[in-house]
């Protein structure tokens, strides 16, 4: 095919043949996949061949599928953790503040020459563990209980008299758990079989 490298008006003139349009094209390289074979035989084991081929290839495919979605579940339950125990340090300080009202409504119930201090004492310490049950804040269980080291801290061990052995008898701190969480183990009185240990 012959191209034009002039302009209209000097249309007589010699042109330059453009290259075939196969030139321009890079070579292909061709493998013995690529030629077509009449050999059943051959066309079976190809199949077969590229049929295992595919199937490693979705498996793999389905297997960081799953980790990908395993990721996924992690990360959103780390994130709910996060979430859920983001003021577990504070809520430890405030604790120490509620013991301190707790000894405060304690002291003014023994001494009982202002009624009206003892009533805004009490609903200050009411209102605090409103607040600290609105975050999720429950109290351990302690006096009656058998004793647990996940929640108890024994500091003390009585005789078990009356008490059955290992029964927490006294609670000498309160102990408090956050969404499950023991954040303060209660520490008590425990009861044991033989002589005061205190």
């Amino acid at each position: 095919m012959k191209v034009p490298i002039n302009g209209p008006e000097e249309e007589g003139k010699e042109t330059l043949a453009a290259p075939d349009e196969k030139e321009k094209q890079p070579a292909e390289t061709s493998s013995a996949e690529d030629i077509p074979t009449d050999d059943p035989r051959e066309l079976a084991r190809l199949l077969k061949e590229k049929t295992e081929e595919a199937q490693a290839h979705y498996d793999r495919l389905l297997r960081l599928q799953a980790d990908f979605e395993n990721y996924k579940k992690r990360l959103e339950k780390e994130k709910a953790g996060f979430v859920k125990y983001a003021n577990e340090e504070l809520i430890k300080e405030l604790l120490a503040v509620l013991d301190d009202l707790e000894r405060a409504r304690a002291s003014a119930e023994l001494d009982s020459t202002d009624e009206r201090l003892l009533e805004g004492i009490k609903m200050i310490e009411s209102k605090f563990k409103d607040v600290l049950d609105g975050a999720g804040v429950e109290e351990v269980q302690t006096v009656g209980e058998e004793f647990d080291p996940n929640y108890h801290e024994a500091v003390m061990t009585t005789p078990a008299e009356g008490n059955a052995h290992n029964m927490v008898t006294q609670e000498l701190q309160k102990g408090y758990i956050l969404s499950g969480k023991v954040i303060r183990p209660a520490k008590v009185v425990v009861a044991v079989e033989g002589p005061d240990e205190s």
